[in-house]
């Protein structure tokens, strides 16, 4: 017969409580390790493997000096792959390139996501690079972008078009020829003008009169027709926009308006 001593009471139960102080306090050393860890890498970048990686954006081209469709977006994340919040990152470019960065400087979000627009260069075929990296330097990455070695659809009349002047009240319209000057077909042609009193004729694109639609062939062309009609006295200044599909591609034609009313 198994006896139940006040001894051997008083044992299993030290023991048992021995147990559990040991996991509370392997529980306690654990968590003091990782929340360690977790602030030496926000307060010593680099120093324990925080790492930029790029997250979209990458490989974009535009026309030039036309923003790119999409932000480039670079991801702070630490050893494991997990994103980083309130790190700060720089956005950098050589100047002799011509690209304008919008936000040269921000701070990763809760995803660890960074992201900035960027300006095209005023050239055609130009091939740059934006690198975002950390404060010190010692970690960066490269965006490679570029602008179309050719623009497909060519506006007439440029680079700006003055329509001289009008009186108030009065209406002037000119028709500009819209060219195709590659060999593939131009797709979800679109216009748009930025501010009055330049409209296209009647109110939507191609304007009255007009003769451009959705596509536009290789070599072929089309009008589309501006009006002018001032309701004040005053020199005015705007541009149209002509957006449409090279392939899959998103692309936009541009001419600059001036007018002076009298």
């Amino acid at each position: 017969m198994k006896v139940h001593t006040a001894n051997n009471v008083l044992s299993r139960y030290f023991l048992k409580s021995l147990k559990t102080f040991q996991l509370l306090l392997l529980s306690s050393s654990f968590i003091a390790c990782t929340e360690g860890i977790g602030n030496k890498q926000i307060t010593e970048q680099g120093s324990l493997g925080i790492n930029l990686v790029v997250a979209s954006g990458d490989g974009q081209f535009a026309d030039p000096g036309q923003k790119f469709n999409y932000p480039i977006v670079a991801k702070v994340v630490d050893p494991l792959g997990d994103p980083i919040p309130g790190v700060t990152v720089e956005f950098s470019t050589e100047e002799s390139n011509g690209a304008s960065i919008l936000t040269a400087s921000t701070i990763s979000d809760r995803t660890g996501n960074v992201a900035t627009n960027i300006l095209a260069p005023n050239k055609l075929d130009k091939k740059f690079v934006v690198y975002a990296k950390l404060p010190k330097g010692q970690i960066q990455i490269p965006f490679n972008l570029a602008t179309f070695p050719e623009q497909l659809l060519v506006i007439s009349d440029g680079p700006t078009y003055d329509f001289e002047s009008e009186a108030v009240g009065a209406v002037r319209s000119f028709a500009f020829i819209l060219d195709n000057t590659g060999t593939s077909k131009a797709t979800n042609i679109s216009g748009f003008i930025e501010d009055l009193p330049f409209k296209f004729k009647g109110g939507a694109f191609p304007g009255t009169g007009g003769t451009c639609g959705l596509e536009l062939n290789g070599g072929e062309d089309c009008k589309f027709v501006v009006s002018f009609a001032p309701t004040e006295v005053g020199f005015f200044a705007s541009e149209v926009e002509i957006h449409y599909k090279d392939n899959s591609i998103e692309r936009v034609a541009t001419r600059s308006l001036k007018d002076r009313a009298t």
